[in-house]
């Protein structure tokens, strides 16, 4: 089977299309039965359709006939069992979205604490094609940007670079977040909760309510609590500090 022909299929995963994603794999299929990726592809798409006792059946014969550990086919055996496919059928919908009733219960919009994004530089086809809606992934602060993982450590994609830089300050300051997939179709979306603030940003939204995620600072007449000893405060970052200094030549003038 050609690169192409098999690149196709795996697109289709991609675009949600999986009515044509089960079609491909079939035909791949009937080439070599034991295509360990075909048949990865075809559980999937028979997953998202709601055809779970067919998906089961593939994912069983990978793992008692072919490649007993396979990881690809193990993850999508346990997501059988998980919150995201308890229900017999599922829609066939181009984008698997989550509804917002059924996010975990610790996600909640809260304006400041939490933010849909989509993610960019994204993983290998392969890669997206193994995820799910409402999968708990992980952010990772790297020098200037964030990174999001699985719980394998996987690389998925990373932030867009406004979020992700203002998101790299937080964390390195001591910011927590969790984070699950909200969508996985041609695109990753996650939705990011922030769980506790560092002291030093104690007053400060992980995001902002505008359109740009730019850093702001806490407003000067609000105080931290008072230190004791001899402890001095940490200097700001350099680009927090620059937006101190241009406030404090708007109120000079």
């Amino acid at each position: 089977m050609s690169a192409d022909f098999i690149n196709e299929a795996i697109q289709a995963a991609l675009n949600g299309n999986w009515e044509k994603a089960v079609e491909l794999n079939e035909k791949i299929l009937r080439g070599d039965k034991k295509d360990v990726d075909a048949l990865n592809r075809l559980g999937r798409a028979y997953m998202e359709l709601g055809k779970l006792n067919k998906a089961r059946e593939i994912f069983n014969l990978i793992l008692h006939n072919i490649d007993p550990y396979n990881q690809i086919a193990s993850k999508n055996q346990a997501k059988l069992k998980s919150a995201c496919y308890k229900k017999k059928s599922m829609p066939a919908e181009k984008d698997l979205t989550l509804p917002h009733a059924n996010l975990p219960s610790s996600f909640i919009e809260e304006p400041g604490r939490t933010k849909t994004v989509s993610l960019v530089n994204l993983a290998s086809p392969t890669t997206l094609t193994t995820l799910c809606a409402g999968q708990t992934v992980y952010l990772e602060a790297k020098h200037h940007s964030i990174h999001i993982s699985d719980s394998n450590g996987n690389y998925l994609g990373s932030l867009p670079d406004d979020i992700g830089k203002r998101l790299n300050t937080l964390v390195h300051a001591g910011n927590t977040y969790e984070a699950c997939i909200r969508s996985a179709s041609n695109n990753i979306v996650i939705f990011i909760r922030e769980v506790s603030r560092a002291k030093k940003y104690y007053q400060v939204p992980s995001f902002s309510n505008g359109s740009c995620d730019h850093f702001e600072p806490p407003p000067e007449e609000v105080h931290e609590p008072a230190k004791t000893g001899e402890e001095e405060d940490e200097p700001l970052p350099p680009s927090i500090s620059a937006i101190h200094q241009d406030e404090e030549s708007e109120e000079s003038q």
